[in-house]
């Protein structure tokens, strides 16, 4: 019989709700066949918070983790968390409820050096600002996001960040915009 590779050891998901996925992992395989690995990109929606508390009572392990994007984040999480643990442990007659999983910081970014300007990449950006009307000297902001104005962040901010840039660097500023904008 031939060999049969190793399964790979963890299951990496896009968001922290994997709660699922840890029940799933207990019933169909065992506890420590993998680890989960789940990605934070936002807190602020209501079922980003609904999935964080059931990491509480879900099967998740010391070796399951959530990637914090931010400090920020990362600490908005632990607070969630412990408020939902100290309900819990007042409904359980005083049991104590802690989440499990580990919260990283991994901050978003990007390989600068990956991208780093070759000529025929260097030709490129002349002829696309030279076709957006975008002179040599001017700055191009790119604000890539998911524009929620109630689940995540808005642009207003960056509106006005944009413009006291422009007023303090007496530059002129292109701002472009990519992503979904659902309202």
């Amino acid at each position: 019989m031939g060999h049969v590779p190793d399964a790979p050891k963890t299951l990496l998901l896009p968001n922290a709700g994997f709660h699922i996925c840890a029940w799933r992992r207990q019933i169909n395989a065992n506890a420590r066949s993998y680890s989960l690995v789940g990605l934070n990109h936002t807190i602020s929606s209501d079922t980003v918070m609904d999935d964080l508390d059931l990491l509480l009572t879900a099967s998740v392990q010391p070796w399951d983790a959530v990637i914090c994007v931010s400090n920020a984040a990362k600490t908005s999480m632990v607070r969630l968390l412990d408020n939902w643990a100290d309900y819990l442990g007042i409904r359980s007659s005083g049991g104590r409820f802690k989440a499990q999983v580990q919260m990283p910081v991994i901050p978003l970014g990007v390989d600068c050096d990956k991208y780093a300007p070759t000529p025929k990449t260097t030709e490129a950006r002349t002829n696309i600002r030279r076709g957006l009307g975008i002179g040599e000297d001017d700055v191009v902001v790119l604000y890539f996001r998911c524009l929620i104005l109630n689940t995540k962040a808005g642009p207003v901010a960056m509106y006005l960040s944009l413009e006291a840039a422009a007023k303090r660097t007496a530059k002129r500023i292109h701002l472009m915009q990519a992503g979904r904008f659902l309202n």
